[in-house]
């Protein structure tokens, strides 16, 4: 009897503790922001990208000259005081860092900085003209060859690799390929002479390049890559995702997503980011992602537009 009244003491003294006047719980890392986030490194510093800041948000040149820093394309300055109670959460959270399809190490978020890509010639005052700033967490440590982040009190992300193509997916894949209205429009306006499917950038070989079967949570996808013969700054790619419903020995294919792209995407693997089962595709080892985002288009390549991210140029 005893320990039943001093059990129920000590919930009652809990209950009492949680509702103290005036308590407020402390904010946290937006999870949805956190789920996948893009490195940057510059000498050696890594940080990860946040969130992207609006014009309104942060139009500004900073008013402190000495905070502001230079490496190769990227402008940035101290967050200063000024963040919100969510931003300011950011600091001092634990990234798990990737490399592609890998963990890699964990690091802190020591401080936060709001950057910008620059053009070499431009002035510091010209870049924060620009739109397009970002919020980075700069990381307490060095992490080398890391090319994406997650929130490390996030769950652990599920990750499952691409894997070749067998032989009737490959096919049924190369003809759904070609019987696409915008593949053919892709492909006349690229080369006129009909809509062969070239393999890497030699025609002599007309075979859909770079298919690729994905498996996660009972949901088989198909990813098709075709490129187009050009120079590093004049190139470009058409990729399409479906889904693959087997049945009867037959596959049967939905298009969910297809469209051209001039920064050679290849596909490493596909994760459940969000736990929502909705498969993510994970591309040029992590730098960017496709995801499912409804609407027209419904899916979208995240990706940070920078020319650093392409390493053929």
């Amino acid at each position: 009897m005893k320990s039943i009244v001093l059990l129920g003491c000590l919930v009652v003294t809990a209950q009492l503790a949680a509702a103290k006047p005036g308590a407020k719980a402390k904010p946290r890392p937006d999870g949805k922001l956190g789920a996948h986030m893009f490195v940057l490194d510059e000498d050696g510093e890594p940080a990860v990208v946040v969130r992207p800041l609006s014009d309104q948000e942060d139009a500004r040149e900073p008013s402190h000259r000495k905070q502001v820093r230079r490496l190769n394309n990227v402008l940035s300055r101290d967050a200063g005081a000024g963040l919100s109670k969510a931003d300011a959460a950011w600091r001092g959270a634990e990234i798990q860092l990737y490399r592609g399809l890998q963990t890699a190490c964990r690091a802190r978020i020591r401080s936060l900085r709001v950057a910008i890509w620059v053009d070499a010639e431009a002035t510091d005052r010209e870049a924060w003209a620009r739109p397009s700033h970002i919020l980075v967490g700069v990381l307490d440590k060095p992490c080398p060859d890391v090319t994406w982040g997650r929130l490390a009190s996030l769950p652990p992300a599920r990750i499952a690799a691409a894997e070749a193509a067998a032989g009737d997916v490959s096919r049924a894949t190369e003809a759904a390929m070609r019987g696409l209205p915008s593949f053919q429009k892709f492909w006349s306006d690229h080369a006129p002479g009909g809509p062969t499917v070239p393999s890497g950038r030699d025609e002599r070989n007309k075979q859909v390049r770079g298919i690729r079967v994905l498996h996660l949570n009972s949901r088989t996808l198909v990813w098709a890559l075709t490129t187009t013969i050009g120079s590093c700054d004049s190139f470009s790619d058409y990729w399409a995702l479906w889904e693959d419903r087997e049945q009867g020995g037959k596959h049967q294919l939905t298009l969910l997503a297809g469209a051209e792209d001039g920064y050679a995407p290849t596909v490493d693997g596909v994760v459940d980011l969000d736990g929502d089962g909705e498969p993510a595709l994970l591309l040029n080892r992590g730098t960017r992602v496709l995801r499912k985002i409804g609407g027209d288009p419904a899916y979208w390549i995240d990706e940070l537009r920078a020319e650093d991210l392409h390493p053929d140029c």
